[in-house]
């Protein structure tokens, strides 16, 4: 049979009171994998179950890439509830929904929330760091200096080297004393 082309019906199903027909659609869409599918899981997100919105987390998780994401999320797209849910899924178990939130909220290219990024710059994966501190450098919040300094003791070296990389950008000469003794305490 073929895949058709508007899969809002079958994500429609993913809000169903019952959790068998949930899963069951789920996995009919993460066989499909049609793009569309992560427009239309934003709107399942903002159902008020938890269990709804974890299932349709982690069927982001799958079926979500940089290419659907694009196409869902553009300046054009940006509503208070899209950057909401975006901001929420920073917090999500799934390494790679955050992933895709941060592109998501890049793509919006919208003022983000210093606080959430900053609890970012400590999250496990090393990807969702890197992207975090690239973003805190678009807010101009006078207290990201601090913060990115503190990124140059992160453990993966691309975090840190973007940091270095941000911060000489920025061209501040008061930053070279933070800078060398971040240097010096890590192996480079």
């Amino acid at each position: 049979l073929p895949i058709p082309q508007d899969v809002r019906p079958l994500c429609r199903l993913l809000r169903d009171p019952e959790k068998v027909v949930r899963h069951q659609a789920s996995a009919v869409l993460t066989q499909w994998k049609v793009p569309q599918t992560v427009s239309y899981l934003f709107d399942v997100l903002q159902d008020p179950s938890p269990e709804v919105q974890q299932e349709a987390m982690e069927l982001l998780s799958v079926v979500g890439d940089t290419h659907s994401l694009k196409a869902a999320v553009t300046p054009q797209s940006d509503t208070p509830v899209l950057r909401d849910t975006l901001m929420r899924l920073l917090e999500a178990p799934q390494i790679r929904v955050r992933q895709l939130a941060l592109e998501g909220l890049t793509s919006l290219q919208v003022p983000l929330d210093f606080e959430a990024l900053c609890r970012l710059l400590w999250d496990p994966d090393r990807m969702v760091r890197q992207q975090a501190t690239l973003l805190l450098t678009q807010l101009n919040n006078p207290h990201t200096l601090p913060v990115l300094i503190e990124t140059l003791q992160d453990e993966a070296p691309d975090v840190r080297q973007g940091a270095v990389a941000i911060l000489n950008t920025i061209g501040d000469v008061s930053l070279l004393k933070n800078l060398l003794s971040a240097l010096v305490d890590k192996e480079w």
